[in-house]
């Protein structure tokens, strides 16, 4: 299997953070991982093959394109496929020969549908980089920026994107927990130490954090990441 992570066009830096390809031969035995739970929207173009996919226990087939929307935890379930808004998308895609046209048509056709960002959303894209620093509460940094209370800049985000930034600052810091066990591998983890540098409260707070994201105990997790069955999405520009 063939992967690919390219970075967007500086252009759409603020509607998606990259593309990740995946190329497997016709030949290939079939594939099967577990996509990991992520606050990202997924669009996923498929050029090869019916795909399957299971979400909740739930079947799905992807013939061309599906939607997968924020998948917080191992229960959640939102996807559309086939969106006929995008079909004429897929057919020029499709006509592309290299992966390299493709980014760049998909990018050309993006950028035609840009809208200029409304006034009320600058706040909310202002506080895409604190989320590097998960121990910076984002909402009080760029609600003192903006001269808003931190209530409505709280409101904006969970009625703009669905869930709170409280949320999202939980899920950034299992992401970071589990970049580092991947990038350590195969040296067994300190979890104490790992406790410390993400800023849980104590190793109870940790594993309660891995449960809920993965449905797996720490000890489960290693191992699932050792052999490789679990899908994660890659760091993107901000997180």
């Amino acid at each position: 299997m063939e992967t690919h992570v390219i970075e967007a066009d500086d252009r759409l830096a603020q509607v998606f953070s990259h593309f990740y390809t995946v190329c497997q031969g016709a030949n290939a035995p079939m594939l099967l991982q577990q996509l990991l739970p992520n606050y990202e929207l997924l669009l996923v173009l498929n050029f090869g093959p019916e795909l399957p996919i299971w979400l909740r226990d739930e079947a799905y087939t992807i013939q061309r394109i599906a939607i997968i929307g924020p998948q917080p935890n191992p229960v959640a379930d939102d996807i559309v496929l086939e969106p006929a808004l995008l079909a004429d998308l897929w057919a020029q895609l499709a006509d592309k020969p290299t992966l390299y046209d493709r980014t760049r048509c998909f990018s050309e056709y993006a950028i035609n549908y840009l809208s200029p960002v409304d006034t009320t959303m600058q706040p909310l894209l202002d506080t895409i980089p604190h989320f590097r620093r998960t121990l910076v509460d984002p909402i009080k940094a760029v609600a003192q920026q903006h001269s808003l209370s931190t209530r409505t800049l709280q409101l904006r985000f969970q009625n703009q994107l669905g869930y709170s930034a409280k949320k999202m600052i939980r899920f950034v810091r299992f992401k970071k927990l589990l970049a580092q066990l991947i990038k350590q591998q195969p040296t067994p983890p300190d979890w104490a130490d790992l406790v410390v540098t993400h800023g849980y409260h104590d190793q109870s707070h940790l594993i309660r954090d891995v449960q809920f994201y993965t449905g797996l105990s720490p000890t489960l997790l290693v191992k699932q990441l050792a052999d490789q069955t679990l899908c994660i999405s890659q760091p993107g520009k901000f997180y």
